[in-house]
C-alpha cells in the first residue's frame, strides 16, 4: 500500500492488546478488582502448573501488575472476557468520534511482538481452540500466544476496521526479527530504537541489515522508527545523522524519550526548535519517496567500484512515480568519494526509461544537474560538489531522476 497522503494518523490506542498483556494502572477500587477478576477468569493464560500468568510491575509506564490474556477472537461471545471488552471499547471510541464530529484513522497497537513466544497451558483454552496442536519440549499440548494474537488482529481488521475505513498501526511488530507473520496485518508499522544513552556512551545507529529487514517487511507501507535516546545530551548533528540514515530507506524518523516514558522530546520546545530546520528539509523528501514507493530491485549500481568497495555504498530505489524515479545514495566507508565524486549507473532499459536528457534533483538541498543517457545504454549520474552534491562519509543523497527532453 503506497501512502496516498501524509495526514495525522489519529488512533484509538489499545495498550499492549496485541501482546496479550493488560497493564493495570489502578488497583485501589474494589470495582477494578472485580472487573479484572472477570477478565482473568474468562481470558487468563496459565503456566504449566495451572497458575495464572501475571507479575507485579511498577515502572514509568505502568503501576500495579501485568496480566497475560488470551485474545482468541472466538472468545468474543463471552461478554466478560478481554476480547469482548476490547471490542466494546473500540466500537465505543468510533461512536464517540462520530458523535463529536471527528474521525479516527485506526487503532494503534503497542509492543506487538512482545511475549508472542509464551505458551498457554490452560485447559479451557486447549479445549476450545481451533488452532493446530502445538507441543512444548516435554510433549505437553499448549497454545502458542502468537496464534491467538495474529487471529485477533486479523479479526479486528476484518470485522471492525474495514467497515469503518480504519487501519492498524503497530509498534514493534518485527521484534524479534522472526515475527514476519505480523507484516501483512498493519498499514503503518514502526519500532523503538536506542542510538544514544548519554555522555560517555557510543552513538550507535541501527545496523544496516536490520533497517533493510524492516523495509522489506513493511514494503511500501510507512515505517516509523521511534527514537528512545537521552535527549538531554542529544545534539543537532545527531538528529541530522538520524534523518540521513532513515532517509536512505524512506523511513520517517520519530522521537520519544530516553526511558520510553518521561521527558519526551516533543514536550521540550528547545529540542524540537533546534532541529526544526531538519524537519523542514527532510520531511518533504520523505513524502516524495513514500509516494513513489520503495522497490526491492534498485536497477542501479556504483559504476566504478569493485564488489568489496561497492558494499560500502548503499543504493535504494523508489518509483517510478509520475514520470520520475528516486535513488538514495549513502556512503558508509569511502572518504575519497567526497572529493573524487561517485558514478551511479541506472539500468534505464530495465525501467523503461527512453534515451534523452535527464534532470537529476537532490531533494534535501535542491541541487540540480542534467545528464544525457537512457534507453539501452543506461544513465550514468556523476555525484560531486559541482553537480548534485558530494557523497561524503555518512552522507545520504536523495536523487529525483526525471526525463527533461527526448
Amino acid at each position: 500500500m503506497r501512502m496516498a497522503s501524509t495526514p495525522l494518523f489519529v488512533c484509538a490506542e489499545i495498550w499492549h492488546a496485541s501482546t496479550s498483556l493488560y497493564q493495570v494502572h489502578a488497583l485501589s477500587h474494589l470495582g477494578v478488582h472485580c472487573k479484572l477478576w472477570t477478565w482473568i477468569h474468562a481470558s487468563g493464560t496459565s503456566f504449566m502448573h495451572c497458575r495464572y500468568r501475571w507479575r507485579p510491575e511498577d515502572a514509568e509506564w505502568n503501576f500495579g501488575c501485568v496480566l497475560w490474556l488470551d485474545l482468541d477472537p472466538d472468545q468474543r461471545v463471552d461478554s466478560q472476557g478481554a476480547v469482548a471488552h476490547l471490542l466494546r471499547d473500540i466500537v465505543a471510541a468510533y461512536s464517540t468520534a462520530t458523535a463529536n464530529s471527528y474521525s479516527l484513522g485506526g487503532i494503534y497497537v503497542d509492543s506487538v511482538a512482545n511475549a508472542q513466544e509464551l505458551l498457554n497451558y490452560r485447559n479451557a483454552t486447549l479445549n476450545n481452540t481451533h488452532f493446530p496442536p502445538v507441543f512444548d519440549r516435554a510433549g505437553r499440548p499448549v497454545v502458542l500466544m502468537l496464534q491467538n494474537t495474529v487471529a485477533f488482529l486479523e479479526y479486528l481488521s476484518r470485522a471492525v476496521l474495514v467497515p469503518r475505513k480504519g487501519s492498524l498501526m503497530g509498534n514493534g511488530p518485527f521484534y524479534p526479527q522472526t515475527q514476519y507473520r505480523f507484516a501483512p496485518l498493519f498499514a503503518v508499522t514502526g519500532g523503538e530504537t536506542f542510538w544514544y544513552r548519554g555522555q560517555g556512551t557510543p552513538f550507535e545507529p541501527t545496523p544496516r541489515e536490520l533497517l533493510a529487514l524492516h523495509r522489506v517487511m513493511a514494503y511500501q507501507r510507512p515505517y516509523l522508527p521511534l527514537q528512545d535516546s537521552n535527549f538531554f545530551d542529544w545534539t543537532y548533528d545527531m538528529s541530522e545523522q538520524y534523518h540521513q540514515v532513515e532517509l536512505t530507506l524512506g523511513m520517517w524518523p520519530g522521537y520519544f524519550s530516553g526511558n520510553a516514558a518521561s521527558f519526551p522530546y516533543f514536550a521540550n520546545s528547545t529540542w524540537y526548535n533546534r532541529d526544526r530546520p531538519l524537519f523542514k528539509r527532510y520531511v518533504p523528501a520523505l513524502r516524495e519517496l513514500n509516494l513513489a514507493g520503495w522497490e526491492p530491485m534498485t536497477a542501479a549500481a556504483v559504476a566504478t567500484a569493485t564488489p568489496p568497495t561497492q558494499s560500502r555504498v548503499w543504493l535504494e530505489r523508489f518509483g517510478p512515480h509520475n514520470g520520475s524515479i528516486y535513488i538514495t545514495v549513502r556512503n558508509e566507508g569511502r572518504p575519497d568519494l567526497a572529493e573524487a565524486g561517485l558514478l551511479i549507473h541506472i539500468d534505464t532499459a530495465l525501467l523503461g526509461m527512453p534515451s534523452g536528457r535527464y534532470s537529476v534533483l537532490e531533494l534535501t538541498h535542491g541541487r540540480q544537474h542534467q545528464f544525457d543517457g537512457g534507453g539501452e545504454k543506461g544513465l550514468t549520474i556523476v555525484a560531486n560538489s559541482s553537480t548534485v552534491g558530494a557523497v561524503g562519509i555518512n552522507v545520504t543523497l536523495a536523487l529525483k531522476v526525471t526525463l527533461a527532453t527526448i
